[in-house]
């Protein structure tokens, strides 16, 4: 079998926190960033890992993708001075 790709999750809104329930429901490992103090407390609540940097969620994820309309696009438009993750996905406007 092989291992499921991990996914880190910028953003847990209304919109991230139910799609994040869902992505580790499916069985795929997720860790979380938010910009504030609200969404790590959201992602205790939900038992998801969280970190602190866009650079550490890249260090652990294969995929990120970004459901946060605060996100700054300087903050995700050169992803690849982390090295990992392969895949970067902006999602919604």
């Amino acid at each position: 079998m092989t291992e499921k790709l991990r996914i880190g999750w910028i953003g847990l809104g209304r919109m991230g926190v139910p799609i994040c329930r869902h992505i580790g429901a499916a069985g795929y490992p997720v860790t979380a960033h938010a910009h504030n103090d609200a969404g790590r407390d959201k992602a205790a609540r939900l038992g998801l890992p969280w970190v602190d940097s866009l650079a550490k969620l890249a260090a652990v994820s294969d995929i990120v993708v970004s459901r946060s309309p605060t996100t700054r696009r300087s903050s995700i438009s050169s992803p690849a001075r982390w090295g990992p993750p392969r895949t970067w996905r902006r999602v919604g406007s």
